[in-house]
């Protein structure tokens, strides 16, 4: 099971990927979190984004309250609204 720490919290999650720019692929962000030494655990959040792109860091953040689990677990970040 992955160790999620506070760097994987939805704000810190942004801060990786804040050199992008936009529209840009799933790919593109996964590739931008590594090249920002991401932890696996944060990379596994970009790899389950549902969308395949995304026209703004907006965008990306509103999906990273949508995402319901990550392979194997529970997803911490899940939204709480209805």
């Amino acid at each position: 099971m992955t160790d999620f720490k506070n760097e994987d919290h939805p704000k810190n999650l942004l801060a990786l990927i804040d050199n992008v720019d936009f529209p840009a692929s799933k790919t593109e962000l996964v590739a931008a979190a590594e090249d920002s030494n991401a932890s696996e655990s944060a990379l596994e959040v970009f790899r389950a984004l549902q969308h395949e792109s995304y026209n703004s860091i907006n965008d990306v953040n509103e999906d990273l309250g949508l995402i319901e689990e990550l392979p194997g677990q529970t997803n911490l970040f899940a939204s709480k609204s209805a």
